[in-house]
Parts: structure tokens; sequence; C-alpha cells
């Protein structure tokens, strides 16, 4: 699993990578099977910095989106185990059998180091933090 710095509440997320680079900004975590499943499809538009944690996700789909996504396929000990960049609608991604779960950001947004080997960390969002 992931190092979550607070309790998660199943919303807002910030994931960074080991040296604090902000890889996105506010992820929503979907853990259910119907979740995972819709995924963004039918939006036409995700904001800045919005991304989508798959989990348990091993393998991506795009069909039925209607923009292009970056995938970051992550093992169960927070190591990025693969980056597919610019992901075209319609298609299917696998991560491999030692994926634990998936990041899926709009295509381009990813920092230009994100590569394999990266540790993720996952902490609240300042937006759902309790005070």
């Amino acid at each position: 699993m992931t190092e979550e710095r607070t309790t998660p509440d199943g919303r807002r997320w910030v994931v960074m990578d080991e040296h604090g680079a902000t890889w996105s900004a506010a992820t929503e975590k979907a853990e259910t099977f119907r979740r995972r499943l819709a995924g963004w499809m039918g939006r036409s538009v995700v904001g800045p910095g919005e991304g989508l944690w798959l989990e348990p996700c091993r393998c991506v789909h795009t069909c039925f989106m209607r923009f292009p996504l970056d995938i970051v396929f992550i093992s169960g000990g927070d190591r990025v185990l693969r980056v597919v960049r610019s992901v075209r609608p319609w298609r299917v991604v696998w991560g491999g059998w030692r994926v634990r779960s998936a990041l899926e950001v709009p295509a381009g947004s990813l920092p230009g180091h994100a590569a394999v080997g990266a540790r993720l960390i996952k902490a609240r969002h300042p937006s759902t933090a309790q005070c």
C-alpha cells in the first residue's frame, strides 16, 4: 500500500514522489469495482492537477474517453513500475503482474522526471484536511 500521511477519507489526495515533486495535486481514489471500471468515462475535460488512483488495478482501458491519459503503474511497495504517456482513447494498457495500483492523469501533466523506480507518497489534499 502507498504511504499515507493521514487517515484516508476516500476523496482528495496529493500524490508526490520522494523528492517532493507533485504528480497529481487533486487525486480521487477509486476502490470499488464500479468506480474503477467507470473511471473518467464520459467526462469531456479534467481540471489541472486532477488524478484518479485505481486500487487494485493491473490494467487500464480508455474506452469512451474523450482525452488521452498518462498512466503510472505502481507496486504494492509504492514504487513506479511503468509509466505510459499519452494513451489515446480506445486503448488497453497492461501494467504487469507486480502492479498493485495505477494513477491516471491527463496526458502531459506528469513531471518530466517521472520514471520507473520512483517512490510515490499520498497526502491528504488541503481542501479535505480536518482542522
